[in-house]
């Protein structure tokens, strides 16, 4: 159960985050394939349990029980699209997690957390 609710509130986030318009959204090329990589890692006691990755098309992919120190995934999509990602610390002391959208070799997003349960979202 303790890990179960940061992966709702990843997913909620994710939900939110997603339906959201600013006024950046009509500068984005909505039919134009854009191929990213979505790094997460932290402190040696972070515990990544779950990552959430929704696309420019709309489509959800989820990875649970990941329990992993860092993860990566490149991900190809079109449009605009969001990941997030929680976990815990392994020792229930405070831990950090980053979150990177990585673009041609380039960090275009960042998302940090600090505590002992840990998310972080971000869109691209």
């Amino acid at each position: 159960m303790k890990k179960f609710i940061p992966a709702i509130l990843s997913l909620l986030l994710i939900i939110g985050l997603a339906s959201c318009g600013d006024d950046d959204d009509d500068k984005v090329d909505m039919g134009k394939t854009k191929t990213v990589t979505t790094d997460v890692d932290g402190s040696e006691n972070l515990v990544i349990s779950h990552v959430v990755i929704v696309n420019g098309e709309g489509e959800t992919e989820s990875f649970t029980s990941l329990n992993v120190n860092e993860w990566s995934k490149q991900i190809t999509y079109k449009g605009i699209g969001a990941v997030a990602a929680s976990g815990t610390t392994s020792d229930e002391q405070s831990g950090t997690m980053s979150l990177r959208i990585v673009e041609n070799g380039t960090v275009v997003k960042e998302s940090k957390a600090t505590g002992n349960i840990l998310t972080t979202n971000a869109t691209y």
